[in-house]
C-alpha cells in the first residue's frame, strides 16, 4: 500500500512539472503549426501568415548569387598614400599595386579578401610598375622599363626573375593578364589602343589588336579576353569587350556606370576595382554575352524601414496600413523578413507587388511598423542598338493590353497629353522613339524635388515642372499614347549621397523591349547615379513598386501618387476628432559579408 501511494505521488509531481513546462515538451511539426495559423481570421479575411523563412535560394531564375558563380565578397580598400595602378587576385589574397607609394617607391600591398586588411607590404623600387597580374604560383608585374619589363615574385614576395625586352611599345602601357602561359597586356596612344601579347620566354611583344579610345583594364575569363573600352566618339562612354585571342571581338555590350582601375579573374568569376574618395573597392562582375547584358557589383545589405502614422493628438483611432513587402525581383534578391507589429495578411495586387496589412485598433498617440530584411542587389546595364528591328508586332498582346491603357494618373485621355505628342518625332526605330519621349521629358518637366505632387501626369505638363513622380507619370503618359508599353517603378535609396528628401524616396519608368523585357529608362534630368542611356539599373534602392499608378481602392491597387503605401484610418471616438498622417518613411541599411 505504501509503494502505491507512493508511485501516485511520484506521478503527480511529474505531472505538475509538465504543467509548469519545467520539462522539455516534443517539438510540434511545422506543418501543423503553419496549417494553424492559416486558419485565423482577421474579421472575414483569412490570415495569410509572411514568409521570413525566404533564403537567397528561393529566388528561382532571378538569383544572382548563382550568376555571380557564388562569389559575392565586396573587397574594402583602405586609404593607401600613392598611385593606386592595378590588381589581381590569388587565393585568399588580393595583391594591390601602388605607384609611388609615400613618395619612396612602388609598392605591393597584400590585403586578406575576406576582412580587407592589410597583410604585408613590399617595396619594388622606382620602376614606373603599371599593372599586375597572377598565375597560379606567382605574381606578374608589369612595368615601363626595359631591363624590368616583366618581374616575376613567388606568393610570398620574394623575387624569382626579371624579363627584358629590346624596346618599349609607344604609348601607355596599362593593365595585363595572363592567358595560358602568354600574358596580355594595352598600350594606349593618340590612335587609339593596341591589345599586345608577350611570351616569357621569347620576350617579343606582338601586336593582336586595335580599338579606337582606351582600354583601362583586361582580364583573362573562360578562354575570353575582357576590356573595357572608354570610346568617348559614341553615346556611352564606356563598353565592354569580349575578345577570343583567336578570332577577335566576339561581344561589344554597354558598360555600367563605373571607370574600373582594373579587372582580375577568379576562379567563378571577375573582379572589378573601383576608385572612391577615400579608398577603393573590389567587386564581381558578370557578362552575359546571350543577353547583352553586364551586372556587377553585387551588395548585401541587413535593412531596418520605419513606417511612421504620426498623430496630432491622444484621441484614439483605428488604422490599416499597407507597406510594401520585399519581393525577389530581376536584379533583387530578399531573405529574412521579419515585421513588427506582425501583418494580419499578405496580399498581393494586379501589377504582382506584394503589401504587408498592419492594423491597429484603438491606437493613441504615434505608432509605427518596422520592416527588417536582408538585400542582395546589383548594378545592370543592357545593350540596346538604335539600328534594333524590334517593333510593335514583338510585343506580347498581353504586354499591349494591359500597359497601353489610361489610369488615373496616366491620363492619356487629357488634350493636353494629346498637345504634347505632337511636338515629338515618334518616327524611326522602336528604340528611336523611347528615346525620343525621354529627350522630350527632359525638357518639358523641369525637375525640382520641392515641387508640390500632382495624380496626374497632364497636370505636370501643363506646369512644366515637377519630382521624380512628375517625371515619371508623364513619361508614362506620353509613351503609352505613342503607342510604346510602358510603367512605373519606385524604390527608396539605401545610401545616404541623396541632395534631398525627394531622391531617398525616388520613381523611375520602365518600358517593354522585345527581346529584353521590362527595361528602366530615367526621365529627368537629375540622377547622376544612372548614364545617359536606357537600360540601366542602380543598385542603389530597394524596390517596392514596379506597375502602374492608379486610384486606391484597397483590394487590388494599393499606392497612388506615393509608392511605399497607403493608410486608411477613423476615429474610435467621434466627439473626440483623430489626427493622423503618415510620417516620413526612414531607412538604416548596413552592408554585410558573406
Amino acid at each position: 500500500m505504501t509503494r502505491f501511494r507512493s508511485t501516485i505521488l511520484i506521478y503527480s509531481i511529474i505531472s505538475l512539472l509538465f504543467q509548469a513546462d519545467l520539462f522539455p515538451k516534443s517539438a510540434k511539426s511545422p506543418y501543423k503549426a503553419l496549417k494553424q495559423s492559416k486558419n485565423k481570421k482577421v474579421g472575414s479575411r483569412q490570415l495569410k501568415p509572411a514568409d521570413p523563412v525566404l533564403e537567397w535560394r528561393d529566388c528561382g531564375e532571378d538569383c544572382l548569387k548563382r550568376v555571380f558563380g557564388e562569389e559575392i565578397e565586396n573587397i574594402r580598400i583602405p586609404p593607401i598614400k600613392g598611385i593606386l595602378k592595378n590588381f589581381t587576385l590569388q587565393g585568399e589574397n588580393l595583391y594591390l599595386l601602388v605607384q609611388n607609394f609615400n613618395l619612396i617607391a612602388d609598392a605591393i600591398f597584400v590585403i586578406r579578401r575576406d576582412t580587407g586588411r592589410i597583410q604585408a607590404i613590399w617595396g619594388i623600387g622606382r620602376l614606373n610598375a603599371e599593372a599586375i597580374a597572377a598565375d597560379a604560383q606567382s605574381i606578374w608585374i608589369l612595368s615601363e622599363s626595359k631591363k624590368y619589363f616583366l618581374r616575376r615574385l613567388s606568393p610570398a614576395g620574394k623575387g624569382i626573375e626579371d624579363i627584358g625586352i629590346n624596346s618599349l611599345p609607344e604609348g601607355k602601357i596599362r593593365g595585363l593578364a595572363f592567358a595560358g602561359g602568354n600574358f596580355i597586356f594595352t598600350v594606349h596612344s593618340a590612335a587609339g589602343t593596341d591589345i599586345c601579347m608577350i611570351n616569357p620566354a621569347a620576350r617579343l611583344p606582338s601586336r593582336l589588336y586595335s580599338f579606337r579610345g582606351a582600354i583601362p583594364a583586361i582580364a583573362f575569363f573562360r578562354g575570353n579576353l575582357i576590356a573595357c573600352l572608354e570610346d568617348f566618339g559614341t553615346d556611352a562612354s564606356r563598353w565592354l569587350l569580349v575578345i577570343s585571342l583567336k578570332s577577335g571581338l566576339k561581344n561589344k555590350v554597354r558598360f555600367v556606370d563605373a571607370e574600373p582601375l582594373g579587372f582580375a579573374a577568379s576562379d567563378r568569376s571577375i573582379y572589378m576595382m573601383e576608385k572612391l574618395e577615400k579608398g577603393a573597392r573590389a567587386y564581381p562582375l558578370a557578362v552575359l554575352p546571350d543577353k547583352n547584358l553586364v551586372i556587377t557589383d553585387p551588395i548585401i545589405r541587413r535593412l531596418e524601414i520605419t513606417f511612421p502614422l504620426i498623430s496630432g493628438n491622444s484621441n484614439p483611432y483605428d488604422a490599416d496600413l499597407w507597406i510594401p513587402y520585399p519581393m525577389n525581383r530581376r536584379f533583387q534578391n530578399v531573405r529574412k523578413i521579419a515585421i513588427d507589429p506582425r501583418p494580419h495578411e499578405v496580399v498581393p495586387d494586379r501589377y504582382g507587388n506584394r503589401w504587408a496589412h498592419i492594423t491597429w485598433r484603438g491606437a493613441s498617440g504615434s505608432v509605427k511598423a518596422l520592416l527588417k530584411f536582408d538585400m542582395l542587389s546589383c548594378a545592370a546595364a543592357y545593350t540596346l542598338d538604335t539600328v534594333d528591328t524590334a517593333e510593335m508586332k514583338d510585343i506580347p498582346e498581353k504586354i499591349l493590353n494591359d500597359s497601353l491603357q489610361e489610369t488615373g494618373n496616366f491620363d492619356t485621355s487629357s488634350y493636353i497629353i494629346r498637345s504634347h505628342s505632337t511636338r515629338i518625332a515618334a518616327n524611326g526605330t522602336y528604340l528611336d522613339r523611347i528615346l525620343a519621349v525621354r529627350d522630350y521629358i527632359n525638357k518639358a518637366v523641369s525637375y525640382s524635388g520641392r515641387n508640390p505632387r500632382w495624380p496626374r501626369a497632364s497636370e505636370y505638363l501643363f506646369r512644366g515642372r515637377g519630382d521624380s513622380y512628375g517625371c515619371t507619370v508623364s513619361f508614362a503618359a506620353l509613351s503609352r499614347f505613342l503607342g510604346v508599353p510602358a510603367r512605373a517603378a519606385g524604390g527608396l535609396l539605401l545610401d545616404r549621397s541623396a541632395h534631398n528628401q525627394a531622391e531617398e524616396c525616388t520613381a523611375w519608368n520602365q518600358v517593354y523591349f522585345p527581346g529584353r523585357g521590362w527595361i528602366d529608362v530615367i526621365p529627368g534630368q537629375y540622377r547622376q547615379d544612372i548614364i545617359d542611356s536606357p537600360g540601366c539599373r542602380s543598385n542603389r534602392y530597394f524596390i517596392t513598386f514596379e506597375g502602374d499608378f492608379d486610384t486606391v481602392d484597397y483590394t487590388s491597387v494599393f499606392t497612388g501618387t506615393e509608392w511605399l503605401g497607403v493608410c486608411r484610418w477613423s476615429g474610435v471616438d467621434t466627439k473626440r476628432k483623430a489626427d493622423i498622417v503618415i510620417g516620413r518613411v526612414l531607412v538604416k541599411a548596413a552592408e554585410l559579408k558573406e
